[in-house]
């Protein structure tokens, strides 16, 4: 179960986060099933054919209204043992390397920035920003060599990974980044 203080940082974050992704009026669906119009779409770095991409999800099922405040809620799935993560200042990027997802897991980029690139040129890279939700799904196992990660100096990341490993229920919605 995920803390309350926690809770509170994501819903705060998401809505915001959600009204940007969702000012893209065109969607090109690439399942049979269409999301639900008032969802969050999410950046996943998935690992498919031994190799790591990135790809736009729509999470299901999408935001309700809150009973108790009226405001839109959207569930994030269980999580469990959520970690907040602190970059080195050093004032020059911080190259993490190619590396898998430790967990699969919602990461929060809470202050600066990250490039994330993959090692099949062809793939589109995914540019971070602050105040930014994504998944990182290509654990060992799934991408033989995963994402290289370049970030800003002093960046700070929540990663939330999801209990037991369960992703959130979700819609592929294309190939390459949500726009």
């Amino acid at each position: 179960m995920l803390f309350s203080p926690i809770s509170n940082l994501l819903l705060s974050a998401v809505p915001a986060f959600a009204l940007s992704l969702n000012s893209a009026n065109t969607i090109s669906i690439l399942s049979n099933t269409s999301p639900s119009r008032n969802t969050l779409l999410a950046n996943a770095i998935v690992g498919k054919n031994n190799a790591s991409s990135v790809e736009c999800w729509a999470v299901e099922p999408g935001f309700q209204i809150s009973p108790t405040t009226g405001n839109d809620i959207l569930q994030l799935g269980n999580l469990s043992g959520a970690s907040y993560s602190q970059w080195p200042n050093t004032g020059s990027p911080i190259d993490l390397g190619f590396h898998n997802a430790p967990a699969v897991q919602w990461v929060l980029m809470i202050v600066g920035g990250a490039n994330i690139t993959f090692p099949d040129l062809t793939t589109h890279n995914l540019t971070v920003s602050p105040g930014e939700l994504f998944i990182a799904a290509d654990v060992a196992g799934t991408s033989a060599v995963g994402h290289r990660t370049v970030g800003d100096s002093g960046s700070i990341v929540l990663q939330m990974p999801f209990q037991e490993g369960t992703v959130v229920n979700h819609i592929v919605v294309n190939e390459g980044t949500c726009h």
